[in-house]
Formats: C-alpha cells, structure tokens, sequence
C-alpha cells in the first residue's frame, strides 16, 4: 500500500498525471496489488485449503485487514494535521500507518492464540 501510494506521488510529481487522470491512486493500488498477489495465485500459494483462517486464505485475509489497518493510520494521521493545524511529533506521518499496524498485528496474535 505504502509502495503504491509513494509511486502515484512520483508519477503524479513527474508528469503531473493527477490533473490528466483523476483515479491515478486507485490504478497504481489496483496494479501493484496485482503484482504482488496473481504470481502468488498463478504459484497456487493463494487458496491452498489447509492455509485458512475463519474460512479464508491467510495471505488475502492478511493482505486486506492489513491494508484496512495502514489505510486507517494515514487517514488519522492526516485528520490530526487537519485539527490541529500541523503535526503532533516528527515522523508522526510514519508513526500513525505503522502503529495501527502493530496494533492489528497483536490483536490477531491474541485472537488467533
């Protein structure tokens, strides 16, 4: 997600792609989302039967609550900026998506414990 979103910056800041194509973020997320999870299904990694949790593959169930996690990190990150007028700390950017993750990563330990 992280990746997706620095390389939709990058092409965004080198050919001004944003003002030409309006869902350039939902591409590169969908392309690099693509990338990483048809080779892994073209592998038969994705859908081995013994490689479920609660009915669902382990990689994708990981992949999307994972996503949700980072996604809810950069959006209240990005809410804070917009209460206060500015960041808390530095690296609060860095800070917010990798806390909700560790966040959701403890509360899958202790669930799936």
């Amino acid at each position: 997600m992280s990746a997706s979103f620095w390389t939709s910056d990058w092409l965004n800041k080198k050919y001004k792609l944003k003002t030409k194509f309006k869902s350039l973020d939902f591409v590169v997320i969908l392309a690099f989302y693509a990338l990483t999870l048809g080779p892994l299904a073209w592998a038969k990694v994705i859908g081995v039967s013994l490689n479920t949790l609660w009915g669902v593959d382990k990689i994708l169930l990981g992949t999307f609550i994972g996503s949700l996690a980072f996604l809810f990190g950069v959006l209240a990150d990005r809410k804070v900026r917009e209460v206060k007028g500015r960041q808390l700390f530095n690296f609060q950017k860095v800070l917010f998506p990798v806390l909700a993750l560790a966040i959701t990563s403890l509360l899958f330990y202790f669930l799936t414990r």
